[in-house]
């Protein structure tokens, strides 16, 4: 046996592991999405998102709800959490997000980090075409709902992202195909005439009471597509600052090739901070106003 003979390795392949292929702009799905905001019906393209929160849900005041976010810089949003409806999901701000302050030539639609806004002349908000935008939604609901959903559970998108080993531009649209549930022509019926249900039974306030302690808010954010995924931290916390939750999370949508939350569709685990109703008043206290913190933070290459 000769020692200075290397030794072979039985059951490594000599063959070096294969290098996942990066995202650019012509791997992500062209297909448009629904607005996640409640009662919106509209579908939008990845790069109308702008101009429609500011035309469609931002239309009074668009200034007030938007805010340019740079990387690793700190944003802070202040909400009333009594003033949020049950079961629906309320855009409360838009992050503008700019990458590293201080260098014009590197915002995201500069370098090809995400699309161009699409935005119209008379907007006023032409110079913010190379900013991604981010929506930062909350939606109060009950613990059972939030528990019945299988949010671990990949969708068909995550799963065609990964079996797809060669990154293909998409070239061919379906815009025939609707798989969105349909209201019956009894329920329409009764919803338009005003009609009550007489086999709801009404509440009394402790059951009322009860109802609301189940309650549970959840926070989360979701940008228009982009290359690379994003992070951000999250924090509530009350005015003085003595009591507080925080969270790292992932930024829904960002560095995915495919959608990931689809319409009204609640968040998955990794893009949300969930906060109980006992959560809230250890919080807020008698206030009702809770503070939001969010720190936007872009990996490296």
């Amino acid at each position: 046996m000769d020692r200075n003979k290397p030794l072979r390795l039985i059951g490594l392949s000599s063959t070096e592991p294969e290098k996942q292929t990066k995202l650019t702009l012509n791997h992500l799905c062209q297909l448009p999405a629904q607005c996640p905001i409640e009662k919106c019906i509209s579908t939008v393209f990845k790069d109308d998102m702008l101009q429609h929160l500011a035309q469609r849900h931002f239309r009074s005041n668009v200034k007030k709800h938007l805010q340019v976010a740079f990387n690793g810089e700190r944003c802070t949003l202040v909400f009333d959490v009594s003033q949020l409806i049950g079961t629906q999901t309320i855009c409360l701000g838009v992050l503008l997000y700019g990458g590293v302050r201080g260098k014009h030539s590197q915002l995201p639609g500069e370098r090809e980090f995400c699309y161009h806004n699409r935005l119209k002349e008379d907007s006023g908000l032409e110079s913010l075409k190379d900013y991604l935008p981010i929506m930062v939604l909350v939606k109060r609901t009950t613990f059972l709902c939030w528990a019945l959903v299988d949010r671990k559970m990949e969708s068909q998108e995550d799963l065609n992202g990964k079996q797809s080993k060669d990154l293909k531009q998409v070239k061919h649209l379906d815009f025939s195909n609707d798989t969105h549930p349909k209201c019956s022509e009894e329920s329409i019926k009764r919803c338009d005439s005003g009609q009550k249900n007489n086999d709801l039974k009404t509440t009394t306030e402790a059951e009322q009471e009860e109802i609301m302690d189940s309650d549970i808010l959840i926070i989360w954010t979701q940008s228009a597509p982009c290359i690379r995924p994003l992070h951000v931290a999250m924090t509530v916390f009350n005015s003085t600052l003595s009591v507080g939750r925080s969270a790292m999370r992932c930024v829904a949508n960002s560095g995915q090739m495919y959608t990931e939350i689809g319409g009204k569709d609640l968040p998955k685990d990794r893009h949300s901070l969930l906060i109980t109703q006992q959560e809230l008043k250890e919080i807020c206290g008698a206030e009702h106003h809770l503070h939001l913190e969010l720190i936007l933070h872009e990996p490296l290459e």
